[in-house]
């Protein structure tokens, strides 16, 4: 007998060319599990899968090989669960009119740009400094907090117990100093702890990506740690927030935390301009675009209201106004200088205080936790989960118990008024309940329209 393919001859039984290999009974084996089916098969007969390389798609029925389908657009999987429903109808593949040399060019440095970023918080999250301001009797005075983030962790603690050996008070102020170095070492650890590992994660993936010259996505990796970094360098600018008509407390970013939003700012923005040239910006993502970037804006807005002053306490010249931190702190030292008789003049402003200060950090990671959930619906492109909905109306119940506690406070006997903090976070929480109720109504669009949209 001779090959069917080569014409090499054979002996008599053989299944296989000795020369070039060609089966020659007209039967493949089956790849899923391993029998004997004729070459022309689509499904094997003993398993029952296709063999054809082909899938069937979901919308039209037509079998196809590839990610979209010929006849219709579908494409094969859809990215996620939560958007199933969505993914599955027809759609087309983005033709932006790149080469695909051109488009592995920019991934690669979209992808270099985000881990340029994330290193950027990690080279800058051992520097972490803040400028102190002092208004005493008219003169300014200006003083560097902290060179290092280990002064935070370590330094603080150490000027604190030797203050407290110089100085005859009761244990109230000694909690208060202690509070206010234990809240600056708990936010500066978690920009450290979340700056390193960040990096270490974003290293692995990177380079072994770039080993094994395969793609990888940093985009919410670097969004997360960037959002957390900036929402602690604005916790950790308020501790101390304090002023008045003689006497002012006032902590702003250092050199180092300012190079690093900047930077980071523009390595963010340089990657997602290179994200929408390679990707298009579809039509039917535009409103998702435009909400879900206004929800993100707004969300810093309202972390930047509520880590200001909160109420005004004393009367005339000798009004000040206090953060929510800045007030618990303070009114601790108060406490701790001052006779045990003379105690009545405060009432529950103590108790209140801690009050609001809890309810202020809660709102402030609520907060936290719904711009990272915006940040990776966006990144991802999904439609808006009913879980930033939910977490929005809880911020929005949270900023109306911080507002009702700032007047509790403003009504005890050492106070004087609120401030706008509580009832602009208020607003913005308004707003933000609102616009995230619109994307989520806006989150499942018609089939007919999706269809007529591809066709």
């Amino acid at each position: 007998m001779d090959c069917k393919k080569c014409g090499a001859p054979l002996i008599e039984g053989a299944l296989y060319c000795s020369k070039c290999g060609t089966r020659q009974d007209d039967k493949i084996a089956c790849k899923y599990c391993g029998k004997d089916i004729p070459n022309d098969s689509v499904f094997c007969s003993f398993c029952g899968k296709r063999v054809d390389g082909k899938e069937i798609c979901l919308n039209c029925g037509v079998a196809f090989e590839g990610d979209f389908c010929h006849a219709c657009g579908n494409a094969k999987k859809s990215k996620n669960k939560e958007s199933e429903n969505v993914e599955s109808y027809p759609q087309k593949p983005a033709n932006t009119g790149l080469s695909d040399k051109t488009k592995s060019v920019l991934n690669v440095v979209k992808q270099s740009l985000l881990y340029s970023a994330i290193c950027v918080t990690f080279i800058c999250c051992f520097l972490v400094s803040l400028v102190s301001y002092y208004k005493v009797d008219g003169e300014r005075i200006k003083e560097t907090v902290g060179s290092t983030s280990f002064y935070f962790l370590i330094e603080s603690f150490i000027d604190v117990g030797e203050h407290l050996k110089e100085v005859d008070v009761f244990v109230e102020y000694e909690n208060g100093m202690w509070l206010n170095a234990g809240l600056m070492a708990g936010t500066v650890a978690v920009i450290m702890l979340t700056s390193i590992v960040s990096f270490i994660i974003a290293s692995v993936k990177f380079f072994s990506a770039v080993s094994s010259k395969k793609t990888v996505s940093l985009g919410k990796l670097a969004s997360i740690t960037a959002i957390i970094n900036l929402s602690a360098l604005i916790f950790l600018r308020s501790i101390l927030l304090a002023d008045s008509a003689d006497t002012t407390v006032k902590l702003s970013f250092g050199a180092v935390p300012v190079i690093e939003i900047v930077f980071v700012a523009i390595l963010l923005v340089g990657a997602m301009v290179i994200h929408f040239i390679l990707n298009g910006v579809k039509k039917d993502k535009i409103l998702q675009y435009v909400l879900g970037l206004s929800l993100i804006l707004l969300s810093y807005v309202m972390m930047e209201t509520v880590s200001t002053r909160a109420v005004a306490v004393g009367e005339g010249d000798l009004t000040a106004k206090f953060s929510a931190c800045a007030l618990l702190i303070g009114l601790f030292t108060a406490y701790g200088q001052t006779p045990s008789n003379m105690l009545e003049a405060y009432g529950n402003s103590l108790e209140i205080s801690l009050i609001m200060f809890v309810v202020y950090l809660a709102l402030y990671l609520l907060i936290v936790v719904f711009a990272c959930i915006k940040t990776v619906e966006l990144i991802g492109e999904r439609e808006s989960s009913m879980a930033q909905t939910f977490i929005s109306s809880v911020c929005l119940l949270g900023a109306v118990a911080y507002f009702v506690i700032a007047i509790i406070f403003s009504c005890e006997k050492i106070s004087s008024g609120i401030c706008a903090s509580p009832i602009c976070a208020l607003i913005f929480a308004i707003a933000i309940f609102v616009i995230s109720l619109i994307s989520a109504l806006n989150r499942r669009a018609p089939k007919q329209e999706l269809k007529e949209e591809v066709e």
